[in-house]
């Protein structure tokens, strides 16, 4: 069982992304209605959620609240992204494993061991490959990013920088692979670089800590930041142009995109433990955002997919 944390944020720069430990769920709620028949209605959002001494795989349904538990076996779940037509899902684990699980049945398969230390996988919409970030084994603050075939195949090292290369997504058209990049403890940009390694480019840059990039269906950019002192959500407005998403003193975070690129769903410790809220995404001014889910010890990374092929 892992114990609880001191906070959200060294959680994150000590471990990118791997579970934190806590207490106990007690189960949730919803917090809002969304009319039938809004445009993301008929689509899923999965994330990890706190259940029997670890965490697990839930599944939300945006237009109603109504959750259920994915997977159970033991072992942290530390990232999970959705196979681009909806019929499966790729689970990473605590344990650098990665695993594909069916979502209607929590049936779990055990993918071919690719690396050591895998935390932040996530696969390409048309499912053939997984980008992923790992140390080389140089020093304990170096994390370069790579990719592989989903077969664990043609295992490629396509970044390798000075500290850590981190949180994957990948462009709709599988071409570009978004990550955030910069030491542990200190600002991090957001670059991105072909699938097969041959271009590199930063697209994010003097916005304090910036990490966990999303894309929409038109690579749209989102992610956040603490380039204000407040960790919030932001999406691109223009070249190099960044609007925040219904900005809050609270810790906001992990942001992924509705089916139809309008709305974002996040995690957000603004009314208590981390849980998933969703805003329109590009509301001038900010408009408030509702709440999905309501778990007592929490619930966090989000990946919201629908009919228009699995947003990022």
């Amino acid at each position: 069982m892992t114990s609880p944390p001191n906070s959200w944020l060294p959680t994150f720069k000590k471990c990118l992304g791997v579970a934190v430990g806590l207490a106990c769920l007690s189960g949730c709620v919803s917090a809002g209605i969304q009319d039938s028949s809004h445009p993301n209605s008929s689509s899923r959002i999965a994330y990890l959620a706190y259940s029997n001494d670890y965490w697990q795989v839930w599944i939300v349904d945006p237009s109603t609240g109504a959750t259920r538990q994915v997977t159970t076996s033991a072992g942290d779940k530390t990232r999970v992204t959705w196979f681009g037509d909806g019929e499966a899902l790729l689970v990473c684990t605590q344990a650098g494993r990665l695993l594909r699980v069916d979502p209607n049945s929590g049936y779990e398969e055990l993918l071919p061991y690719i690396h050591e230390g895998i935390r932040d996988a996530a696969v390409s919409p048309d499912g053939e490959w997984v980008a992923f970030s790992a140390t080389a084994g140089e020093t304990a603050d170096t994390q370069d990013l790579w990719v592989v075939r989903i077969t664990g195949s043609n295992l490629q090292r396509i970044v390798r920088m000075r500290n850590l290369q981190a949180g994957p997504s990948w462009s709709h058209d599988g071409e570009w692979i978004y990550f955030h990049s910069g030491p542990v403890d200190g600002n991090n940009d957001i670059l991105r670089v072909k699938r097969d390694g041959s271009r590199r480019e930063q697209v994010v840059f003097n916005h304090g800590l910036a990490f966990e990039p999303a894309l929409n269906r038109d690579d749209v950019l989102a992610f956040s930041s603490n380039a204000y002192g407040n960790y919030d959500i932001w999406v691109e407005a223009g070249p190099y142009q960044w609007r925040g998403v219904a900005p809050d003193p609270a810790v906001d975070a992990s942001p992924s995109w509705s089916p139809d690129g309008t709305e974002v769903v996040f995690e957000s410790a603004r009314a208590g433990p981390l849980n998933l809220w969703i805003a329109d995404a590009f509301a001038d001014p900010p408009s408030e955002p509702r709440q999905l889910t309501a778990h007592e010890v929490g619930a966090r990374a989000p990946q919201w997919w629908g009919m228009h092929g699995g947003a990022k």
